[in-house]
């Protein structure tokens, strides 16, 4: 477990973690980093080399992230827990598709507009996708599409004015989901609520936080 939060840094030479090679839990949050290269986090020592396999959360909240690049994780593929919350991100980074064992991704309070075909949509293992306060306009038939595990799921606070009628008909897993504070009519609910028959819980507005992971 190693936490650098909270402090001023704006790159990480990839040469820092080299001796860490059992390191699991990296905290990032709080600082000034721009940018998330191949170079950045993922090369070298605990996470990339013998120890690539090592790292299994990621924190990187909370930063001024704008752009991750393609291959920004590339020898870090065992993460499973992924928080990028708190950015400055217009789109949902295309290397996320390449973490096969993703099981929770915080992108709540960034600036994404559009999650279809999003590169997420290749985590078979995702349980958790936390979406808040975007700029999200829209869900389609194929937003949720190929996430078979999904459980929990975070659309709260964002501009969504229409769900489509097939939108979570492939997530028969999905126990959680939270649209509250956004422009849904009575049609979007109606025929949302009754393709969702495994929902242990649900939001729509004026109801209590969801206390599960990262308080999705």
């Amino acid at each position: 477990y190693l936490s650098l939060s909270h402090n001023h840094l704006t790159r990480i030479d990839s040469s820092l973690f080299r001796d860490l090679v059992s390191l699991q839990v990296l905290i990032l949050s709080h600082n000034q980093f721009k940018t998330i290269t191949a170079q950045s986090i993922c090369s070298g020592g605990a996470v990339a080399g013998a120890g690539q396999y090592s790292l299994r959360f990621l924190a990187l909240d909370n930063n001024k992230i704008e752009q991750v690049q393609s291959e920004a994780f590339k020898n870090c593929t065992k993460i499973e827990d992924l928080n990028l919350s708190g950015n400055k991100l217009v789109s949902v980074p295309d290397s996320l598709g390449s973490l096969l064992y993703l099981r929770y991704i915080d992108l709540g309070e960034n600036n994404i507009t559009n999650i279809t075909h999003a590169s997420y949509q290749k985590l078979r293992n995702l349980n958790g996708l936390r979406l808040t306060d975007n700029s999200i306009t829209s869900i389609d038939k194929d937003s949720f599409r190929h996430l078979t595990s999904l459980k929990i799921v975070n659309l709260a606070k964002n501009n969504i004015s229409n769900i489509e009628v097939e939108a979570f008909d492939h997530n028969l897993n999905l126990q959680a989901l939270r649209l509250d504070s956004n422009r849904l009519n009575d049609a979007n609910i109606s025929h949302l609520v009754s393709n969702l028959k495994n929902l242990l819980w649900r939001s729509e507005e004026h109801t209590s936080e969801l206390q599960s992971h990262h308080d999705l």
